[in-house]
């Protein structure tokens, strides 16, 4: 696909709600850019952590917090939205930027890592898709996963999604990306999940019971087993 097909193709996901994002981009590029000059000048890092507006439990907390712990030299900032509940967790960590804000437009511009369990996690989802998708940004992205891949998820082909750093948290999984997903080598890496290693050295409370629900809609009480729901499309 040309160039110009990929910027049609490209605006189907913009909606008039976007508009605003467009214009903010438009505004703050300039901005980014000479951000992210002097950072290559001065030869300094901006690490950028993110798991979704109000979400600070998964892999990019677990990892944010040793960073900012074992090697407080590396200039990492953590976006969240100021108002939501896990804001003072992250706060105790320092260096917080509000999610969507001014700021946090010019840090992903600028970021030499932009780390998240996303491929998204920026100011404007459905623009910034577009942006990467046409190579306007390179957005220098880690993407830490938030869980093992099984499936055959095209959205995080390359083309679609297109990382510095694709963590696989299992030997079967990363197999299964590296040779499906059309990442290269260098990219698709088998390092385990930040979240996984955190469970090292803990005391457990061996008469608690934990109980963890799924946001997953189709677990259900049947005599349908996990393989043969995948097997009917499920």
């Amino acid at each position: 696909m040309g160039f110009k097909n990929k910027i049609v193709d490209s605006l189907k996901y913009l909606k008039l709600r976007d508009l605003l994002g467009v214009l903010i981009f438009a505004a703050i590029l300039p901005v980014g850019l000479c951000y992210k000059t002097y950072l290559k000048l001065s030869k300094q890092h901006l690490w950028l952590f993110c798991e979704g507006e109000n979400d600070a439990r998964d892999n990019a907390y677990v990892l944010y917090g040793y960073v900012r712990k074992n090697h407080p030299c590396i200039n990492a900032y953590y976006v969240i939205n100021k108002r939501c509940t896990s804001y003072d967790k992250v706060k105790a960590l320092g260096n917080i930027v509000n999610y969507g804000s001014l700021k946090h437009w010019v840090f992903y511009l600028a970021a030499t890592k932009n780390i998240s369990i996303h491929k998204s996690a920026n100011p404007s989802v459905a623009l910034f898709y577009v942006l990467h998708k046409l190579g306007v940004i390179d957005g220098h992205r880690v993407f830490l996963q938030h869980g093992v891949i099984m499936n055959d998820l095209k959205y995080l082909y390359y083309g679609e999604a297109n990382f510095e750093l694709f963590v696989c948290g299992a030997y079967p999984e990363y197999r299964y990306v590296k040779e499906t997903f059309g990442h290269s080598e260098s990219v698709v890496q088998y390092l385990g999940l930040p979240r996984f290693d955190k469970l090292y050295n803990i005391d457990v409370n061996k008469k608690k019971i934990v109980i963890m629900p799924t946001w997953r809609s189709w677990p259900r009480c049947d005599n349908a087993t996990p393989t043969s729901r995948r097997a009917n499309g499920r």
